[in-house]
This record gives structure tokens, C-alpha cells and sequence, in this order.
């Protein structure tokens, strides 16, 4: 049984009868896994573990594939808000009542080599990327990239699947973000006009984003952010950067996510009062 749930984690916690009979186990171990409620059957040639993401066994249920930022998000892709489950269909496919908070796209599409039960993360770029607003979707690719899901030259392709006018919005794709938010800061501060360097090597560790030369801005998703423990690293950075002449500042999840006007705002004073390094005594 273990090994046949394992083999059933390979393929990201659902696969096909078929497959598992390829690896060698056989109609009767299967059965026994559904059975015993160890395995999921949502689809006549489907199994699914109880475990794997709840999106697989509705999409698969609803002889569909899970699509969109939902297959993004099964993918370990940084997406903004995940307010639906999305699923594709083929055109003219037969389809199964949807459930609620389901939503369906009627598309041509490809799969996932390696997870066949959703579409491949181009397409799901894609559909994503049609819908969300532009800084949502370039956060998003630019996750894909630094997640090693796609490769730059994958851009080509994507914008071919892109509507026209949300084509432009690759020019802005960085890919050496480790988080949304930092994406979603660097694209608001461009917009400023201001130089936004990324991922900027410092003292073993790396600063976020570092604008115009001299301001190091964090953008921390962390649950934790505000314990005692991440303080006092605060308070260390903060005067490690300031005994170089730099200023630091961090901003939280919900800075980023719910109040980034301010958040520029923050920075707009803080740009005010001039490059500190300036004002150095010789």
C-alpha cells in the first residue's frame, strides 16, 4: 500500500489507473486502496490521494483539468488571490455540473508532463494572466521563472497565447524575485520612475529590492515577521546598511498586498531626504 500511495505522490497526488498498472501494481490493489478510503476515486480512470490539492479531485470529477491560477498554485506559483477554483475543458467536451465556487474555461490546452490531471504551466500562465490585473500576472510569471517552471525563451511562446494588449506586459518580467510582493514593489516603484535593483547581493544574504542605489526595501510574507526573533535581525540589518550609508525599511504581506499606495508613499519620503551617503562627513 505504501508504495503504491508514493508512486501516486510522483505524479503530485493523482494519476490514472493506467499509469499505475505500467508501474505494476494491479487491478486488485487499487480497489482495495479505494476501498479503504486510502485513495480517491473522483473519475472512472482517475485515482487521487485525500491529501493532494482539493482542486485535482473536482476538476477530474468534472472531466476537466485544474487550470489558471488554481494549476498555479498546485504548482508552487506565487499567485496574488486565489478566489475560485478553475478548471479547462475541451471545446464541445462533455461536461459535468460545476460545484459552487467553480469556475470552468472552455479551451484548447496542453497537459503537464509530469502532473497530467492539470494544464501545462504555459497554458495556466495564460489563463491567468488573461484575467488578472498586470501587476498580479507579472508576479506571477515572474514566480514561474524563479521556480525554474518556465524558461525565458517560454516568454516567446506565452506572449503567442497572451491577448495582444497584455502582450507588452513581459517587457516588465524579472524572474529573480523570490516572492509576489517584492515583484508587485519593484513594478509599483518603476512606475515612480525610480531605479529598482533585485535581489541585491549583501553580507552572505540578500537585500529585496535596493531603490535608487542607496534605499533597501523588504518585502516579508512571513507568518512571523513581527516576532522578537525577526526584530532583532531587523535591528542588525538596519545597522549594518547604515554603517555603509544605506537606508533600510520593511514592509508586511498586507502592506504589499492591501495598501501599496502607501506603501509608495513610505518611500517617496524616505527618497526625500536624500541619499544619506551625501551627507557623510569627509
Amino acid at each position: 500500500m505504501e508504495n503504491l500511495l508514493a508512486d501516486v505522490a510522483r505524479f503530485g497526488g493523482a494519476t490514472t489507473r493506467r499509469a499505475l498498472y505500467a508501474l505494476g501494481h494491479s487491478k486488485r490493489s487499487l480497489q482495495s486502496a479505494v476501498g479503504c478510503g486510502s485513495l480517491i476515486a473522483p473519475a472512472r480512470s482517475w485515482v487521487v490521494r485525500p491529501d493532494a490539492h482539493p482542486s485535482i479531485a473536482k476538476a477530474l470529477a468534472s472531466h476537466g483539468r485544474v487550470a489558471g491560477s488554481t494549476a498555479l498554485v498546485t504548482a508552487g506559483v506565487w499567485v496574488t488571490h486565489e478566489d475560485s477554483t478553475w478548471l479547462a475543458v475541451k471545446p464541445g467536451a462533455h461536461c459535468a455540473p460545476l460545484e459552487p465556487g467553480t469556475r470552468r474555461i472552455e479551451c484548447a490546452f496542453a497537459l503537464d508532463p509530469a502532473a497530467p490531471w492539470r494544464v501545462s504551466i504555459l497554458d495556466a500562465l495564460a489563463q491567468h494572466c488573461s484575467r488578472a490585473s498586470r501587476n498580479d500576472a507579472i508576479a506571477s510569471i515572474d514566480s514561474a521563472l524563479h521556480k525554474k517552471r518556465i524558461v525565458r525563451s517560454d516568454l516567446q511562446k506565452l506572449a503567442r497565447l497572451l491577448p495582444e494588449r497584455r502582450r507588452s506586459w513581459l517587457k516588465r518580467v524579472d524572474g529573480r524575485a523570490e516572492s509576489g510582493l517584492e515583484s508587485i514593489l519593484r513594478l509599483a516603484c518603476q512606475d515612480e520612475g525610480w531605479s529598482v535593483d533585485v535581489q541585491v547581493p549583501f553580507r552572505g544574504g540578500r537585500l529585496d529590492l535596493v531603490i535608487n542605489g542607496w534605499l533597501c526595501i523588504e518585502a516579508d510574507g512571513s507568518a512571523t515577521h513581527d516576532d522578537e526573533d525577526q526584530a532583532r535581525k531587523d535591528r542588525r540589518r538596519n545597522t549594518q546598511l547604515a554603517a555603509i550609508g544605506l537606508r533600510w525599511h520593511r514592509f508586511g504581506y498586507a502592506d504589499v498586498i492591501y495598501r501599496l499606495e502607501s506603501c509608495i508613499r513610505v518611500i517617496r519620503t524616505l527618497l526625500s531626504q536624500g541619499d544619506p551617503r551625501v551627507h557623510q562627513p569627509c
